[in-house]
């Protein structure tokens, strides 16, 4: 594959990055070293995972230095309710402890809602794992995959993660061969069933989803509203339906084995996604056998997963963490925290 672009230095305060690849090579794999007072990486930015795709099927990824040990990856997915937002919402911070931790970490665009409809964005986040998988060596990975995402990046994650195998929602789009399939997924506050989103609103009519106008509706097409679209439809795009519908066909021993370990983090007074959303999710994955934890973060709302707000940085919140391990009992611990840290002990565990 040619390495087209070209580096640009720049020299800044030594606890920032000191080089970054110039923004719109799309495509190319050029690579600048970045060092600082913590980990030093090399960055690929705006990689097209679909060759002579659209301007929004690109992605970047850091990958450290330092060491000829192939590396582990995260791919992040970004919010914004499937029609804003972009791969640029990884922070340098957050981004930075998972390098520090010896992980790369790539950051994915996908197709937003306003350009194409449900399943385009899973098709999308599938190519880029094909992508990375295929190319693994290239960028010195080892082929193991985790995902990480937040709110509508945390839906799309988690269906990705559920649906190992779905031709359904591979799509035609980039690498064929290279499998989808992922190891560990972490999902903050995503949705999961739609139609019964504003069933468990805490707050009465505050930012319905039903809607025609709703980010929901958007996403799927139902130009009259959940209700009025098609119920096949909206379980399409439910990360739940791939576990039921493997149960009912009684191969519980294969799911199983195909579903990659799950963390689940959502705050209690999220007023835009219902924390109900992450308990029926965890409530499926631990019937399945899975490995799945929930963390339930205490007076916190929506996009904690953010830098900005702190909740995963001192002072922590309290959490309440439930746990299933492979059909294990149900074990519960109070007064815990979610940290920066507890993600990366988690792919630790899960990623080789």
């Amino acid at each position: 594959m040619a390495r087209t672009g070209r580096r640009i230095w720049v020299r800044m305060a030594p606890a920032v990055v000191v080089s970054m690849v110039a923004a719109g090579l799309a495509g190319g794999l050029a690579p600048a070293s970045a060092a600082g007072a913590t980990a030093s990486y090399t960055s690929y930015s705006n990689i097209e995972y679909v060759a002579g795709g659209t301007s929004e099927q690109n992605l970047d990824l850091y990958v450290p230095t330092g060491s000829d040990r192939a590396r582990p990856l995260i791919i992040f997915v970004h919010g914004g309710g499937w029609s804003g937002g972009g791969k640029n919402e990884l922070d340098q911070t957050n981004k930075q402890a998972f390098l520090d931790a010896g992980f790369a970490i790539a950051s994915v665009n996908y197709t937003l809602s306003g350009t194409a409809k449900f399943p385009q964005q899973i098709y999308d986040l599938k190519a880029a794992i094909r992508y990375l998988r295929a190319n693994a060596r290239e960028y010195g990975l080892d082929g193991s995959i985790g995902l990480w995402g937040h709110s509508a990046g945390g839906q799309l994650v988690a269906l990705a993660g559920t649906s190992c195998g779905v031709r359904l929602l591979e799509g035609n789009e980039g690498n064929r061969q290279a499998s989808s399939c992922v190891q560990a997924v972490v999902d903050g506050y995503g949705p999961t069933d739609f139609l019964q989103m504003d069933t468990h609103l805490t707050v009465p009519g505050a930012g319905l989803h039903d809607p025609a106008s709703s980010a929901e509706s958007q996403y799927l097409g139902c130009t009259s509203g959940l209700l009025a679209c098609p119920v096949s439809t909206v379980e399409a795009a439910n990360p739940i339906t791939y576990i039921t519908a493997s149960l009912r066909q009684g191969d519980r021993g294969d799911r199983d084995n195909r579903l990659p370990a799950f963390l689940i983090a959502h705050g209690d007074a999220d007023t835009a996604v219902p924390i109900w959303e992450s308990q029926i999710l965890y409530t499926a994955l631990s019937h399945a056998c899975d490995d799945v934890s929930f963390y339930t973060l205490h007076g916190i709302g929506h996009v904690f997963f953010l830098n900005f707000v702190n909740a995963l940085n001192p002072p922590y919140p309290s959490s309440t963490l439930v746990k299933s391990d492979h059909c294990s009992p149900t074990r519960t611990t109070e007064s815990t925290t979610l940290t920066w840290q507890t993600l990366v002990g988690f792919f630790h565990t899960h990623l080789r």
